[in-house]
């Protein structure tokens, strides 16, 4: 196989694997209409990831925008397995870190075969 068809099969599996990664996070992720930073205590964790139409009051954390989206995180969401085995989300957070690692690895391979493609010693 010449390397431009396997570089052509990495960046494929490469789609897929965000694809796939993609679609889990959508799994775990709520969408909800507003959100009142004066009164943070009123909002109740419904998903890993709660994004918001409309937010009321301001927010100087730049972190807290992710796509254009005011987004808040479950405090238990990170990279590592969530430690709260009976929240209803646990399965679907599971399958995201899955998801998430293995799209990693397909960037870590592409990134390996480039290197190695352009990195070769001419005789």
């Amino acid at each position: 196989m010449n390397k431009l068809m396997e570089y052509r099969d990495i960046s494929k599996d490469l789609r897929q694997k965000k694809a796939e990664m993609r679609a889990a996070r959508a799994k775990i992720t709520s969408y909800n209409k507003e959100y009142f930073l004066d009164k943070p205590e009123d909002f109740g964790i419904s998903a890993c990831i709660n994004k918001f139409e409309r937010v009321y009051g301001i927010c100087m954390d730049p972190n807290a925008y992710e796509d254009g989206e005011f987004t808040k995180f479950c405090p238990l969401f990170g990279p590592e397995l969530c430690a709260d085995r009976k929240c209803p989300k646990y399965p679907e957070n599971m399958d995201y870190i899955v998801a998430r690692e293995r799209y990693d690895m397909a960037v870590a391979r592409r990134r390996q075969f480039i290197r190695e493609l352009f990195n070769k010693k001419s005789k």
